[in-house]
Order: structure tokens, then C-alpha cells, then sequence
């Protein structure tokens, strides 16, 4: 079985991507969110060539998220100060992007 990464689906803007992808994934519809970063796949030679986009999502409809996919065992909130505790966190850049993501919220 493959793995399949959120991805940006032919003719699908990001923010269409990042709606569906959240949707899929937690059961709920972003109604308030902006584009914080662009980066590139930091270990390409381990999980492929990517462009990673982050978005802080403030606002939802739908309830609580939750976990609704098969894609990952368990969903959890994180303070910035607990993120930078984590010690297999995905990408070091993470509480940063969490910063910059309360900002003007």
C-alpha cells in the first residue's frame, strides 16, 4: 500500500486543495485561514521531491476536528511551547510557522 500525501490536484487552486485536504482529513470546512509559508521537501531523498504550503486555519464550520481519515493514528493540540519539546516533530520549522500563524489572529 502506498502512501498518499495531501497534494494540490490538477486545475485545484491551494486554497481549494487546503479546504478539501482538511475536509478529508478532520471532518470540518476551514472558513478562515491565510497561506503562512512555502517550502521545499528538506529530505527529498527519503519522502520524494515536494513544495510544502502551510496556512494557519483560525476558523472551521462543522464541529470539532477529528480524526476521519486512515492516514494518521491519532490528532492532538499542541501549544508552541509544547511543539518545541517534540522530539519527532516533521519539520523543526513547525513552532515557527505556529508563531507566525497567531500572529494577527
Amino acid at each position: 500500500m502506498g502512501y498518499n500525501r495531501g497534494h494540490v490536484e490538477h486545475g485545484e487552486s491551494l486554497d481549494d486543495a487546503l479546504i478539501r485536504e482538511v475536509q478529508e482529513e478532520l471532518g470540518v470546512t476551514p472558513s478562515q485561514f491565510r497561506h503562512i509559508a512555502t517550502f521545499n521537501e528538506r529530505c527529498p531523498e527519503i519522502y520524494g521531491d515536494a513544495v510544502h504550503h502551510v496556512y494557519g486555519i483560525t476558523s472551521w464550520q462543522g464541529g470539532n476536528p477529528t480524526n476521519v481519515s486512515d492516514e494518521h493514528t491519532e490528532l492532538k493540540w499542541f501549544s508552541i511551547s509544547e511543539m518545541l519539546l517534540l522530539k519527532n516533530i516533521a519539520d523543526a520549522e513547525y513552532p515557527l510557522f505556529a508563531q507566525l500563524a497567531m500572529m494577527d489572529t
